[in-house]
């Protein structure tokens, strides 16, 4: 699969969905509350190198009581995953629900702390990690982790953390070393390759259920302006 591919999974068996504050990065208690009555439609997307994101309708009455920036603690493939609030969007109709978009915290904190000043020189990919998660603006929560070997050169001044590391820039991590990049509560890892192949086969009408097809017009360029 490509570097555009996306995974979309509905939760089917729950275990238990939990609301955190903030602030809390342990996460290991029984939360502010259970919100197991009150989702449904929930789903999980996530795409190499791409956001990793928590969607869900949930009732009225405890969506607008949602902290600012609150973390729910959702059953994944990989466990028990953390994601942070970003947006809440109220259906104005009578359905009774409103929509809760979360994302994994590493594409929220991140997004803001800034590499101010650093030169990564005939250096691996886990050395550059390492020494992009020490030259951060704002210590973090995060710990970062890498496979890759080989050596790159870049450089990064006042670039936000996510763009430099999967960003679609010259400089960025990705551009330089190469890796796929898995995200687990506040583990972060940037791998040669992420998975193996283990024979499976999905095949239409035996084990894929659905497909859905999207078209993006919003980049393609129907004229060009010389300027001189």
């Amino acid at each position: 699969l490509g570097n555009s591919s996306t995974f979309e999974v509905c939760i089917m068996n729950r275990k238990h969905f939990v609301l955190y504050d903030k602030h809390d990065v342990e996460c290991n208690s029984m939360g502010l509350m259970i919100l197991d009555e009150y989702v449904k439609d929930t789903r999980i997307k996530e795409g190499i190198n791409q956001n990793y994101t928590f969607e869900c309708m949930m009732l009225n009455e405890y969506a607008k009581h949602l902290p600012e920036g609150a973390i729910i603690k959702v059953p994944t493939r990989s466990g028990s995953e953390l994601f942070r609030v970003r947006l809440i969007e109220q259906d104005m109709s009578d359905s009774g629900y409103t929509y809760v978009y979360c994302t994994q915290p590493f594409f929220c904190d991140m997004e803001d702390n800034l590499i101010m000043d650093l030169e990564l020189n005939s250096v691996t990919g886990t050395t550059a990690l390492v020494k992009m998660s020490e030259s951060t603006e704002v210590p973090h929560n995060f710990t970062f982790y890498s496979d890759i070997d080989n050596e790159g050169y870049t450089f990064f001044s006042y670039q936000n953390f996510v763009t430099a590391l999967i960003g679609d820039i010259d400089e960025s991590f990705i551009n330089s070393w190469g890796g796929e990049l898995e995200v687990n509560n506040w583990t972060v890892k940037m791998n040669k390759r992420r998975g193996l192949d283990r024979g499976v086969k999905i095949q239409y009408r035996n084990n894929l259920t659905g497909l859905n097809a999207t078209k993006d017009y919003s980049t393609v360029v129907t004229r060009i302006y010389p300027i001189s």
